[in-house]
């Protein structure tokens, strides 16, 4: 009894709810404190070096899980293994993914992720599995869509359905656009938020440059992460790549670069990115490709 009040410590269950509050609400506190990198940094070593601008190249299986429009952007079969490794932030993804818009004009692909995001009791194990499609309305129309299923254990448990919508256009022998948007469905998952993205990019010869400004909307204040990059064949076979983003969610920077092997059947390519404030990260990525 303290001054006609009597004190008592709280029981274990409101203790026990405390818990599974704060339980809830950490992987969108994690979220919101700009954790880098995360599953908006599925991409292959390619892209990693040139500062995640891709979506309007549709180079390889990357449009995938980029903008799935861009895959009808080339005629070809392939199959990639890839890897990504960030030594300060212990994010890492292993993938696998297929595509083929040579046998038809309706394009199709897979790829499936394992995924590690997060440190500490915020880390969290996931399965990703996408299935996309493009086909051409014109020469220089090409509409996609993809459907991911997610599945995640660890900090939490999340799992459900959600999809991509993209458009690409070919303005000429060289330059093509890019519209995407991405994560459709509220599956109420944070690592799952919707956003936009808008790229160009220009191939010819041996020389190709993209940009790319990804937008997220749905954060109270607009996020932006603006990012270019270049790549030059030098030897007939050997790409040399480079690339600059930014993101305005950390106020950080990244600087991109990476080197690559090009044969008739496939290619090897490896890449390191740098990020400067934010959380310091730094990923280096493995890819290998089959060209059928």
């Amino acid at each position: 009894m303290k001054g006609g009040n009597l004190v008592t410590q709280p029981g274990p269950i409101k203790v026990l709810s405390r818990r599974f509050a704060w339980l809830a609400f950490a992987p969108a506190l994690a979220f919101a404190q700009g954790e880098q990198p995360g599953f908006r940094d599925l991409m292959q070593a390619r892209n990693y070096a040139m500062g995640g601008a891709y979506r309007a190249l549709g180079l390889g299986t990357e449009a995938i899980d980029g903008n799935p429009a861009a895959m009808g952007l080339r005629k070809r079969y392939e199959i990639d293994l890839g890897g990504a490794l960030d030594t300060q932030t212990k994010f890492s993804y292993g993938s696998a993914a297929i595509y083929d818009t040579q046998t038809s004009e309706l394009g199709a692909g897979v790829s499936y992720h394992l995924i590690s995001v997060g440190r500490g009791d915020r880390n969290r194990i996931a399965h990703q599995a996408t299935l996309a499609l493009s086909y051409p309305l014109s020469q220089s129309i090409i509409l996609g869509a993809s459907g991911h299923y997610v599945l995640e254990n660890g900090a939490f448990h999340r799992s459900g359905i959600t999809m991509d919508a993209g458009l690409a256009l070919k303005m000429s022998d060289s330059i093509s656009a890019s519209l995407s948007a991405h994560n459709l469905i509220d599956v109420k998952n944070p690592d799952l938020t919707r956003y936009y993205a808008f790229g160009l990019g220009y191939a010819k010869g041996q020389f190709l440059a993209a940009g790319d400004v990804r937008a997220d909307f749905t954060s109270g204040n607009t996020q932006y992460f603006p990012g270019v990059g270049f790549e030059y064949i030098t030897g007939g076979n050997f790409p040399v790549r480079a690339g600059y983003s930014y993101d305005s969610r950390a106020s950080s920077h990244f600087a991109s670069g990476g080197l690559g092997l090009l044969g008739d059947s496939g290619g090897l390519d490896l890449a390191y990115r740098q990020e400067f404030g934010g959380a310091q990260s730094k990923l280096i990525a493995l890819t290998v490709r089959l060209n059928l």
